[in-house]
């Protein structure tokens, strides 16, 4: 991550600010929480292909400060809190997860999408590791940006043979640093770094699949 735009002493003072005076931010419990679930709604783009095979999806890699139903913020570039009050339906790599697995079946472009632990069979697996899904704040006055960076890789089956693998990375800023704008920064980060994947997966698998009639 780039360096702060503003001083240390800035930082601090917004570190500070944001933890006594707003009480947006804490690292301990909340005994009154808003649940938060992302509605990502993918609509297929003309570029992407339709494909006969299977895909399973496996449950994204995170940090133990991501594999949370806490909601990351970064007030300052060394440091991480949570929201308070906040928190996401399911620990986010299995939000990742589930809303992938949607934004396939939404596409229309597949024949069958199930997470690996469904048992589901496929030609291609799918593994996202979560570099960020956190809110960031780069600028004393300015509300946060949300960066959502995940390392897609695609596997061969059932030889998990890596077949490619890319970095997705989108910043949403936030209209303000109140919860619910954040939250909506969120869903468009989520909504347009999934379907981003979505069509890679599809272009990156078909390009891949075995043609018809060669022994695989």
């Amino acid at each position: 991550m780039k360096p702060s735009l503003f001083s240390r002493a800035s930082q601090i003072g917004l570190a500070t600010c944001l933890l006594l005076l707003s009480g947006c931010l804490s690292l301990g419990g909340d005994a009154k929480v808003t649940l938060y679930s992302p509605q990502i709604q993918v609509t297929a783009q003309p570029d992407w292909p339709t494909v006969n095979w299977a895909l399973v999806v496996v449950r994204p890699l995170a940090s133990e400060a991501l594999d949370t139903e806490r909601v990351a913020v970064r007030p300052i570039s060394d440091v991480m809190q949570v929201y308070k009050g906040a928190i996401w339906s399911d620990p986010a790599p299995d939000l990742l997860q589930n809303a992938l697995v949607d934004a396939f079946e939404d596409s229309g472009r597949i024949v069958a999408i199930g997470r690996e632990q469904s048992g589901t069979h496929g030609a291609f697996a799918l593994q996202l590791d979560m570099r960020q899904f956190e809110a960031v704040y780069t600028a004393a006055d300015q509300p946060p940006s949300i960066v959502v960076n995940l390392q897609a890789k695609l596997f061969e089956r059932p030889s998990n043979r890596v077949l490619a693998m890319k970095l997705f990375r989108v910043s949403v800023p936030a209209s303000s640093a109140q919860v619910p704008a954040v939250m909506a920064a969120f869903n468009e980060a989520t909504t347009q770094s999934l379907s981003n994947i979505v069509g890679w997966t599809l272009v990156t698998g078909q390009a891949n699949a075995p043609k018809p009639g060669s022994a695989h």
